[in-house]
């Protein structure tokens, strides 16, 4: 829903069916090459966290296993092909606001062609097509890292309203992807080092905070799944979640 939002408000009509292309053309590549079962490793220990809502070894990936749990609902026949599902579609995701970010960053210096080669040279590569089509956690990462590429692709420093609400967005998407991996800080860092050097006078108006803050606050909610779940004795839940100590570790 949130990548259609996106699609639908992109001024440029020929932009956005570029888009609806990359999507449909990624996702339909990702869906014929899917694993189509249970796999080993931590892919195997995501399949079965996410189906019985349960913890995943630390950091426990709360929202991985709260949307993972989504999309076991829709092969209900076989929840660990939902798994694999979900990383098909992240991945599609990623390569579509990828492309849109790319083609914004380089308008007026061929920005259709340079959104087209980011798609092709990110979307084929083998590390990112194998995580594509298997239950990982890597592949919510790449989303929300090409989620904040693009709000700040869209940040408009001519227009506070429309950049007021980029950096909503953006606080949301940071927060979603350091719930989710905190790798995502190093990343998290340069952009928002950006944004501050691309407009100083950001830091001298903290009113301009506060939506941005709140979005990022909204985020964090999901760690309370930890504790939560680990009360109620879920699937490979440690006895002491409970405790601020085993929360924190």
């Amino acid at each position: 829903a949130m990548l259609t939002a996106l699609l639908g408000c992109h001024p440029q009509p020929a932009a956005r069916w570029s888009a609806w292309v990359i999507l449909g053309g990624s996702l339909s590549l990702y869906l014929l090459t899917l694993q189509k079962d249970v796999l080993p490793a931590d892919s195997g220990e995501f399949q079965l966290v996410a189906t019985q809502l349960g913890v995943a070894h630390p950091p426990g990936y709360p929202l991985y296993t709260l949307v993972g749990k989504l999309f076991t609902l829709l092969t209900p026949w076989r929840p660990a092909l939902g798994l694999n599902l979900m990383s098909a579609v992240l991945a599609a995701a990623t390569l579509t606001l990828t492309g849109m970010a790319v083609q914004r960053i380089t308008a007026g210096a061929g920005g259709a062609w340079g959104g087209v080669a980011a798609v092709l040279a990110l979307g084929t590569s083998t590390t990112f097509w194998a995580q594509a089509t298997t239950a990982n956690i890597r592949m919510p990462t790449m989303f929300f890292m090409a989620w904040c590429l693009y709000e700040l692709a869209r940040f408009d420093f001519a227009d506070r309203p429309a950049s007021s609400s980029a950096l909503a967005r953006f606080g949301l998407a940071l927060s979603l992807g350091l719930a989710h991996h905190a790798s995502l800080i190093f990343t998290g860092l340069v952009f928002i080092l950006y944004l501050i050097l691309a407009d100083p006078l950001l830091l001298w108006t903290p009113r301009r905070w506060l939506e941005p803050l709140g979005a990022f606050a909204l985020g964090q909610v999901v760690w309370l799944y930890l504790p939560v779940r680990g009360a109620m004795g879920a699937l490979f839940a440690p006895d002491d979640l409970t405790s601020v100590q085993g929360f924190l570790y």
